[in-house]
């Protein structure tokens, strides 16, 4: 859906319509920025993906299923996992925000 498609629906009167496209539109824009944001966290642990900082003391480790809340509800998310070469998981600071029953834009 464009902004363009949004426009002509709300200019044909059709509000309610054109008001839950944009919730879908805004609430697709806050999912993509979270993964956006966990990513950008483990490539400055890690080195980006498929050329790891041979120096850093974190490495990828996978992902696992995990929870955010967005849009006032719960919603399942993947999250990525990093542990440290010598052992243990690092919490990731978005992840932690997100997963708060305050939400990540409370924090």
């Amino acid at each position: 859906m464009t902004i363009e498609k949004l426009k002509e629906i709300y200019l044909q009167g059709e509000e309610r319509e054109a008001a839950r496209i944009f919730r879908e539109l805004l609430h697709g824009s806050v999912r993509a920025g979270l993964y956006a944001a966990l990513e950008e966290e483990v490539d400055l642990l890690c080195g980006r993906s498929y050329a790891p900082d041979v120096e850093s003391d974190y490495r990828r480790a996978g992902s696992e299923r995990g929870v955010a809340y967005m849009a006032g509800g719960k919603e399942s998310i993947r999250r990525p996992r990093v542990r440290r070469k010598g052992g243990g998981e690092v919490k990731l600071a978005v992840y932690e925000a997100a997963s708060s029953p305050q939400g990540l834009f409370e924090q």
